[in-house]
């Protein structure tokens, strides 16, 4: 067994160790975690598997990455969320367990939804965050995309 894993299997995905970090690879179903890889790498490789798995699969033979959703921020238990290939108009998902809504990134109007409870904390980011969401809302817009890049009227 490797140093940093164990029988019950791990507890995170990765660790640091002196000798450099390294990362669980499952095999199967994930409620068996008895069946696990443990590989060690250089930091400088692990940062650069970081980065490739965050902006998703390679789709096509020229290297196109198409990533379906996109985490935006985690604030007090919420997840912020934009999907790449959506409908209009312009917005963003926020989910809290497994209860979620879509808000507009024109005026953090909820399109549908619940999480009513969270709505003044949704707003405060919303108003504080704007500019990062049409950002990651036209970086992530695919040539394809029905709704295309966001434009403030």
């Amino acid at each position: 067994m490797v140093p940093g894993s164990s029988p019950g299997g791990p507890t995170r995905n990765k660790r640091y160790q002196p000798s450099g970090w390294y990362f669980f690879a499952y095999v199967g179903n994930l409620s068996n975690m008895n069946n696990h890889w443990v590989v060690v790498v250089p930091e400088e490789i692990s940062r650069t598997l970081l980065r490739e798995f965050r902006i998703g699969p390679i789709i096509n033979d020229k290297g196109t990455r198409y990533l379906t959703e996109y985490l935006v921020a985690r604030v007090d238990g919420l997840k912020i969320e934009i999907f790449s290939n959506e409908h209009p108009p312009p917005h963003f998902r926020v989910l809290y367990g497994k209860d979620s809504a879509n808000f507009s990134i024109q005026d953090c109007r909820k399109l549908n939804g619940d999480l009513d409870k969270w709505e003044r904390t949704i707003k405060q980011w919303h108003s504080k965050n704007k500019d990062k969401l049409i950002e990651v809302w036209n970086a992530r817009r695919p040539t394809d995309c029905p709704v295309g890049l966001y434009k403030e009227d």
